[in-house]
């Protein structure tokens, strides 16, 4: 019985996973795989902060 519970579970955490991160970039809020937008911000925010030094 356990092994079919943590299987399913297994099962079901790979589906949510998948669903989500087929959410986030349809939503394009996938901020963490999006290595444009990341080093765009590195780029601001590295000119905002000489600024203020």
């Amino acid at each position: 019985m356990y092994k079919i519970l943590r299987e399913g579970s297994e099962k079901a955490r790979m589906f949510a996973a998948k669903k989500i991160e087929e959410v986030k970039s349809t939503m394009k809020i996938n901020y963490f795989n999006d290595y444009n937008l990341i080093n765009n911000q590195v780029e601001k925010y590295s000119a905002d902060s000489k600024k203020i030094k």
